[in-house]
């Protein structure tokens, strides 16, 4: 059996969350998921909410009008487990490479 499908019993047994819409808090601290292409090689940049709502995989534009979801939000289509994931993005002031942080840090 699958985690899915797993996910899938535990939700009908009411041992999963039974919501609809799941609230995710992401911090960014500067590693894998900020970076992006530059002359050289991967960086850290902020501005990670505004280019994950560019893909509708994580952002699901008509819903969030509809709802009037505030602009902090972002939301995704319904997940395979019939949910929504509502998150916000919090990012440090200091974007740091994962691979140059030091102890300071």
């Amino acid at each position: 059996m699958t985690r899915l499908n797993e996910m899938e019993e535990e939700k009908r047994e009411g041992h999963a969350s039974t919501k609809e819409v799941s609230d995710v808090l992401l911090i960014v601290t500067g590693g894998t998921l900020c970076m992006v292409d530059s002359p050289g090689g991967y960086v850290p940049q902020k501005g990670l909410a505004n280019r994950l709502k560019q893909n509708h995989a994580f952002y699901d534009r008509e819903f969030a009008q509809k709802n009037k979801l505030e602009d902090e939000w972002l939301v995704t289509p319904v997940t395979p487990l019939k949910q929504r994931i509502r998150f916000k993005v919090l990012e440090f002031d200091n974007l740091i490479d994962s691979s140059c942080i030091k102890i300071e840090d």
